[in-house]
């Protein structure tokens, strides 16, 4: 198998929360692209419901090669994290929108934003980037409590 048994068996919590960041702004690794080919590409495809159940059919193989009985809980921490993403995305104020169902060409956002849109100019640690960081890790942090407890559980369960 090219997976390792510990790549596959993640014991250590901060494994789990390096997973979940990665996955929370997995949705701007868009930037790439744009860095490369100098064109408009932030908020495209990577940032559609389309690519986030690919990313979570991904997580949801891997998961299957590794261990099958938490296939589904990968699954769905993938899909819940880079999934919210996607929501917090939606509620910032933004010229653009997100593309939620590409490739169709239509683009949506909240017409009540919640945050401000966020000024990659000024920096991650910007004051009005607090907030929505905040929200953000906070989310991520609950998630991956209850993924870790799912596993633990399991864990004592086979056990």
């Amino acid at each position: 198998s090219l997976l390792s048994q510990s790549a596959c068996q993640p014991a250590a919590s901060w494994k789990i929360a390096a997973y979940g960041v990665g996955m929370a702004i997995a949705a701007d690794f868009d930037f790439v692209l744009q860095w490369i080919t100098g064109e408009q590409s932030h908020r495209g495809m990577t940032h559609s419901l389309l690519f986030c159940l690919a990313v979570g059919a991904i997580a949801g193989i891997i998961g299957y090669c590794c261990d099958r009985h938490r296939t589904r809980h990968w699954m769905t921490l993938t899909l819940l994290i880079y999934g919210s993403h996607l929501v917090l995305d939606f509620v910032t104020q933004s010229r653009i929108g997100i593309p939620l169902l590409w490739p169709l060409p239509w683009r949506f956002q909240s017409p009540i934003p919640l945050f401000p849109s966020v000024r990659h100019w000024e920096g991650w640690l910007h004051p009005s980037h607090l907030l929505f960081l905040s929200v953000e890790s906070l989310y991520s942090l609950v998630l991956l409590q209850q993924v870790k407890t799912r596993l633990q559980t399991d864990q004592n369960y086979k056990g």
